[in-house]
């Protein structure tokens, strides 16, 4: 893939970035980019280096990022007509070419909490053997507004943890998530094979690896709830469908040690599965699920409901 760099911070500059880069990657949601954008220029901390990567969008994102007048901002785009290449290589490539030691990820239709980087910064301080760092989520409509804050306490997570961190960390969301730049990369970063799921997939893997986590209490993003596909532009069930098996595939090992993790993961696949009409591998699912916990209650009701209503 050929790319181009729209670089606006001068070799002096880029040397004086912050720890912390910000990983932003963009395809035709000009309509949101610019909240996200300014969400990081507003942060409480003004030193942090900000990295788009916008990957081929017809909507008028590139003319608007041209635009942008801020030495702390990076844009990377592929070039017009070249095939996209999707959430997880948009994020990778990001990371590749961020100069922070840090790597924070932030979708396009999402907003930091203007403490943030904060937040981040006291818990790298006083943290010192955490290489990923999560916090709690504001969730608003489409139009921005918040309608509640999720729960969460802080929580601890590496291979000793118990279940409950493990279910914890399975639950996060790729948007505010922090790690490591040099931990990512080790781990292999996101799949760039998978079209949904990645951000599980590399949990699994940090996890596996020996990599310690924190959930902090504090809200780190607006997270917006809309009718429009997040982040994947895969809309086939085959697709995503394929890509949460060879997630189980690749982590079954850590998946088997963590069976309430294994079997929330499992509910996903067999929804999606049920919903596509796709009832004999929905009922497979539930039933494996049934095996590794045969006292999980939403299998149980599943199960019943799909053999009995359907059967």
């Amino acid at each position: 893939m050929s790319i181009w760099w729209i670089n606006f911070a001068s070799a002096g500059e880029r040397a004086r970035l912050s720890m912390i880069s910000i990983v932003l990657p963009t395809w035709n949601r000009c309509a949101f980019l610019a909240e996200a954008v300014g969400s990081v220029v507003s942060q409480r901390i003004p030193d942090w280096e900000l990295v788009i990567v916008d990957d081929g969008s017809t909507d008028g994102t590139g003319a608007w990022l041209a635009s942008l007048d801020d030495s702390r901002i990076r844009v990377l785009q592929t070039r017009p007509g070249e095939t996209g290449t999707g959430v997880a290589g948009t994020r990778n490539l990001g990371a590749r070419k961020a100069q922070g030691e840090w790597i924070c990820f932030l979708d396009d239709d999402d907003r930091l909490h203007s403490a943030t980087l904060a937040h981040l910064h006291a818990t790298i301080e006083t943290m010192g053997d955490v290489r990923w760092i999560w916090g709690r989520r504001w969730i608003t409509d489409a139009e921005g507004r918040a309608t509640h804050l999720e729960a969460g306490e802080e929580v601890l997570i590496d291979q000793d943890a118990p279940e409950s961190a493990h279910f914890a960390a399975a639950k996060l969301v790729t948007s505010g998530l922090t790690v490591h730049r040099n931990t990512f990369l080790h781990v292999g970063g996101f799949d760039e094979s998978l079209c949904v799921s990645e951000d599980r997939d590399l949990v699994y893997r940090l996890i596996a690896n020996g990599c310690t986590g924190i959930r902090v209490p504090e809200p780190f993003v607006w997270f917006r709830e809309h009718d429009a596909p997040r982040a994947s532009s895969v809309d086939g069930y085959a697709e995503k469908n394929a890509s949460d098996l060879r997630v189980v595939e690749r982590n079954l090992d850590y998946l088997q040690a963590h069976p309430e993790v294994f079997s929330m993961h499992l509910h996903r696949v067999a929804s999606r599965q049920r919903k596509a009409g796709d009832i004999e591998s929905a009922r497979d699912t539930v039933r494996m699920i049934l095996d590794i916990m045969p006292g999980n209650w939403k299998a149980r009701r599943r199960w019943l409901a799909w053999n009995v209503v359907n059967g």
